[in-house]
C-alpha cells in the first residue's frame, strides 16, 4: 500500500483542491475563508494579567489561554503575524512590548498544517520576505518529511485501530498532538510534491531569487528588526537584538568556519555528526521537526562548544 488516506477518496480530493484555491487567495481572503471554515478562536492567545505582569517583570513566562484545539489535528495562528515578527516569542514580546491586542482571539485562526504553510507562504509574498519566511521555512520542512519524505508505510487495522510496520512506526511523529496533526492534513507523497513544488514556483521563488545573498541572509539571520515601522516597537525600536548578533550568538560556529546561510538539512547533518547519535538519520531529522532553524543552530553551538 502506498498511501494512507485517513478520510474518503472524495473529502481527500475536495481538501486537496481547497489547498490550491487558499494559495491563489489573498492573504487577507485566506484568513476570512479559514475563520469561516473552523469558526473563531474560543480564548485570548495569552491570559491579559499574565502578559502585563510579564512585561512588568513580575513573573518569567506566560499563561496561555484555553483555546487550542491540538485535539482536532489544528494549529492556531496569528493572523498579524503579517505586520509583526515570532509574535508569541516571549523574547520578543518582551523587547519589543507588543501590545495586548495582537494576542486578542480576533487575531487569531484555527488551520491544518498545510494551510499554515500557505499562510505563511502568502506572508512571505505579499511582503517580499520580510515576514512570515522563517515560519514558512519551518513548516515546509515539516510538511516535506511527514508526506514525501516518509518511509513507505503499510497498514494493519484491527477495527477501529490503525497500526502501521516498524519503520513507519519509527518514522511516524512521536507526540500525540504530532500525530493528530499529520492526520488532519495528510497528504499522498505526489500531492505532497505538487503543492510544496507549486508555492515554491509561484509565490516563494518569484521574490527569492531576485535577491542578493546578504539581503537573504538578513531574512534568514536578522540582526535587528529594522524593515519594521517604528510605530510598531515604540520603545526598543532600532536596536540590535543581542541574541541576533552572530559573533555573540554563535562563536564556536565562526570560529569552525561553519556558514550561518546554511540549509536547514545542513544544519541537522552537522547536528546529527556532533551529537554521535545512534537513530539513523532519518529518525534523528525527524525527531528535529518541531524546531525552527534559529535552535537547531543554537543546540549546534552548544554541542561545538562542548567538544572545544
Amino acid at each position: 500500500m502506498n498511501n494512507i488516506i485517513f478520510e474518503s477518496e472524495i473529502d481527500y480530493k475536495a481538501r486537496f483542491s481547497n489547498y490550491y484555491r487558499l494559495m491563489n487567495f489573498t492573504y487577507s481572503d485566506a484568513v476570512k475563508y479559514l475563520r469561516n471554515k473552523y469558526g473563531p478562536v474560543t480564548d485570548n492567545y495569552f491570559s491579559e494579567k499574565s502578559y502585563n505582569r510579564f512585561l512588568g517583570g513580575e513573573i518569567k513566562s506566560i499563561t496561555r489561554g484555553k483555546f487550542s484545539r491540538s485535539v482536532e489535528g489544528l494549529y492556531t495562528h496569528h493572523i498579524l503575524e503579517n505586520k509583526y515578527p515570532n509574535i508569541s516569542n516571549e523574547k520578543y514580546i518582551n523587547f519589543f512590548r507588543y501590545s495586548y491586542d495582537v494576542q486578542l482571539k480576533t487575531n487569531l485562526i484555527y488551520t491544518d498544517l498545510v494551510e499554515h504553510l500557505i499562510l505563511h507562504a502568502l506572508i512571505s509574498k505579499e511582503t517580499s520576505g520580510e515576514f512570515g519566511f522563517r515560519g514558512y521555512e519551518t513548516i515546509q520542512s515539516m510538511v516535506s518529511e511527514w508526506y514525501v519524505g516518509r518511509p513507505k508505510p503499510i497498514m494493519i487495522k484491527n477495527g477501529d485501530d490503525i497500526k502501521f510496520d516498524l519503520e513507519f512506526e519509527n518514522f511516524f511523529p512521536k507526540p500525540p498532538r504530532m500525530q493528530l496533526a499529520y492526520r488532519k492534513a495528510f497528504l499522498k507523497k505526489e500531492d505532497a510534491k505538487k503543492i510544496l513544488t507549486e508555492i515554491n514556483e509561484k509565490m516563494i521563488s518569484p521574490f527569492w531569487n531576485k535577491m542578493s545573498e546578504s539581503e537573504k541572509n538578513n531574512i534568514l539571520f536578522p540582526r535587528n528588526e529594522m524593515g519594521m515601522k517604528k510605530t510598531y516597537y515604540p520603545k526598543n525600536y532600532g536596536k540590535e537584538l543581542p541574541e541576533n548578533n552572530p559573533e555573540i550568538r554563535y562563536p564556536n560556529l565562526i570560529k569552525k568556519g561553519i556558514n550561518l546561510g546554511i540549509s536547514r538539512q545542513a544544519v541537522l547533518k552537522l547536528l546529527y555528526k556532533y551529537s554521535g547519535s545512534k537513530l539513523k538519520f532519518s529518525a534523528f531529522k525527524t525527531s528535529k521537526l518541531s524546531i525552527i532553524i534559529d535552535d537547531l543552530f543554537d543546540e549546534l553551538e552548544k554541542l561545538i562548544a562542548q567538544k572545544n
